[in-house]
């Protein structure tokens, strides 16, 4: 039950992030589901599903390197890291972490779509700063509140939720 909550989840990511970059806006909102299942169930449960959902993130914005299915690995690694030594019940350690995803989602952006797209003149460097400011504002804001929605939603349904991930137990090889 637990895969099929992070597959729904992973879609209205993905629906929510394609919808704000037709927008212009860059939210890393797949890759912010990713950490958030991982650190619940696991990167082994949450890669399959959200890796689909990611290819199909970077279908729909036509990128030629799937840049969010590559970026999936450091974040699942952040992860299980986070899994076994983070604080998931604070703010201050979510803001933190969220910044950190989207600091990992904004520099893959950059290494693996926008400059190798672009020409190097005037206003990349604004796109590079405009970038990471909107991926790591968007990962310290989004992130605590993506843990809020969601572990409301799954205690109701009596599933795993972020807020009671105990560190360090059996099960935590994923």
């Amino acid at each position: 039950m637990t895969w099929l909550w992070l597959c729904c989840c992973g879609f209205v990511a993905a629906l929510a992030e394609v919808i704000a970059g037709s927008r212009g806006l860059v939210l890393p909102l797949v890759l912010l589901v990713a950490f958030y299942g991982g650190v619940v169930a696991g990167w082994r449960r949450v890669l399959p599903s959200i890796a689909a959902v990611a290819l199909m993130v970077d279908l729909s914005f036509g990128r030629t390197l799937p840049a969010t299915v590559v970026l999936l690995g450091p974040v699942l690694g952040l992860a299980m890291a986070w899994r076994q030594q983070g604080d998931c019940r604070h703010l201050l350690p979510q803001v933190v972490v969220g910044a950190s995803v989207g600091a990992i989602a904004g520099t893959g952006l950059l290494l693996l779509v926008l400059l190798p797209g672009s020409g190097w003149g005037e206003g990349l460097l604004s796109d590079i700063v405009r970038t990471m400011v909107e991926c790591v504002a968007a990962g310290a804001v989004l992130h605590p509140l993506l843990c809020r929605i969601l572990d409301h939603l799954a205690a109701a349904m009596d599933l795993p939720v972020y807020g009671r991930v105990r560190h360090g137990g059996p099960d935590e090889a994923g």
